[in-house]
């Protein structure tokens, strides 16, 4: 039986009015061509429990872009190593963009959003001993940061990166090694998602739930 920690007040941070703003310019998380958002089989039936939709009807596995492929296996390892024949379980997009961006209304699910979504705009690495540490993205020129929120506080410290975006660093790495234990489980049952079996009976046969 596979059941993985709930989220807690400590890692439900809100950054909705920041990530609101950036939707309304263009949100370049949310929209733009590409790929769909990565989410492990916990993800979405946090979502399905949170809005009542069936898992199929809410994430898709899909074919992942070059350019996306090496953003990921530079940012997020362990879901770069469970791709299977260029797919990995993704959002359902609608007109260029995530299906529960809702123009004009934001984000649908934002309480319940992926853990990439909550990680973002922040990657992790390992320590020597095997814990999870939280990086800061910087990009070469401010303009070229695809998150507002960075954009903004591109030169400054981390600790006012972490209160941009209404969290701390102990915050993003609780939920960031919650992401990885997902995605140990996620590379366990991936081969029967790419086989085409339904998630409600993936995720019953590998006793998933949250």
């Amino acid at each position: 039986m596979v059941k993985l920690n709930v989220l807690t007040d400590d890692d439900s941070y809100s950054n909705l009015s920041a990530c609101e703003r950036c939707v309304s310019e263009g949100g370049g998380c949310c929209t733009g061509s590409g790929s769909g958002i990565f989410v492990t089989l916990h993800d979405v039936m946090r979502i399905s429990k949170a809005t009542g939709l069936p898992l199929d009807s809410i994430a898709v596995f899909g074919v992942v872009g070059d350019s996306f492929a090496k953003g990921v296996q530079e940012s997020d390892p362990f879901m770069f190593e469970a791709y299977e024949d260029g797919k990995v379980l993704q959002l359902i997009r609608k007109e260029g963009h995530c299906h529960f961006l809702v123009d004009g209304d934001g984000c649908q699910i934002f309480n319940d959003r992926p853990a990439i979504c909550r990680i973002f705009p922040f990657s992790f690495g390992f320590r020597k001993d095997g814990t999870v540490k939280v990086e800061i993205p910087k990009a070469n020129r401010r303009k070229d940061e695809d998150c507002t929120i960075l954009q903004e506080n591109f030169y400054r410290s981390n600790g006012k990166v972490f209160s941009a975006m209404n969290t701390s660093r102990g915050v993003m790495e609780k939920l960031c090694s919650r992401h990885v234990e997902e995605l140990k489980e996620y590379k366990k049952y991936v081969s029967d998602i790419a086989l085409g079996i339904p998630l409600e009976e993936v995720a019953s046969k590998w006793d998933i739930f949250v």
